[in-house]
């Protein structure tokens, strides 16, 4: 018994020393990147769409462009104007509108984000506000859908959330400051690379992380004639600015 808790003990020790390991080494990359990025004068803008891959986006640019993130108030306060960044789900006019980020700031920066087809976005956000137990589990995604139909959903504001602020179309994060590049959800693979060469970032491309578009094969099962009716109402704004087709009757 001792023998075989004395191996658990050691596996664990040596597995948190390579945690740290990987930490401390993705710390020091972030730090080089950034300074790098100062040393460049270059500035740029990440439009964080919630559930549109930005986590998995902003930590590849956070280790290889030296982003950085102001997701409250308090944060955006102490922005200097300068440098990569991310405002998380923030409305960054509205931090414009209170002198946070200057407009000079911005027309010098280079400002992109991805869309991603509504369909598929809608149950990745069904998804995960059933993981948070923001509704019940038996809460079906047309009573989701009908929720945020009905009852609307809080406006993009100078918050990273408020309740179902994150269910808004895409069109509030990405059409609320001029933008010079939006990529598609569904083809990562290409835009991440383009993103990286308008940073002046080419080092990185061919070791950039292979991204997977999880959930959007089997999206199509959640819908009826009621709940794409619904989708093509709630989030015409997205269709209509984003390029994506909208059906009528079923998959």
């Amino acid at each position: 018994m001792f023998r075989g808790t004395e191996t658990i003990l050691k596996y664990l020790l040596r597995a948190n020393e390579v945690a740290s390991s990987i930490s401390y080494s993705r710390e020091m990359r972030h730090m080089v990147a950034r300074k790098q990025a100062f040393s460049d004068g270059r500035s740029a803008v990440f439009i964080w769409v919630p559930k549109n891959a930005g986590t998995s986006l902003f930590n590849s640019l956070y280790e290889h462009a030296g982003f950085k993130k102001y997701k409250n108030m308090k944060a955006a306060a102490k922005f200097n104007n300068s440098g990569p960044i991310c405002f998380g789900h923030m409305k960054i006019s509205g931090l414009v509108a209170l002198g946070l980020v200057d407009d000079s700031f911005l027309s010098g920066s280079f400002k992109f984000g991805i869309c991603r087809n509504p369909y598929s976005r809608a149950v990745s956000l069904y998804k995960y506000y059933q993981s948070i137990k923001r509704f019940p589990v038996e809460f079906s995604f047309n009573s989701f859908l009908r929720s945020i139909s009905d009852d609307g959903v809080n406006p993009v504001g100078l918050y990273n959330c408020s309740s179902m602020s994150l269910a808004n179309p895409q069109t509030s994060w990405l059409l609320d400051i001029p933008t010079d590049y939006i990529g598609r959800f569904e083809e990562l693979e290409v835009v991440m690379p383009k993103i990286y060469r308008n940073l002046n970032i080419n080092n990185v491309v061919e070791n950039l992380p292979h991204f997977r578009n999880s959930g959007v094969e089997d999206f199509r099962k959640f819908y009826d004639r009621g709940s794409i009716d619904i989708v093509n109402k709630f989030y015409e704004s997205d269709f209509q600015s984003f390029g994506y087709e909208q059906v009528t009757n079923a998959f």
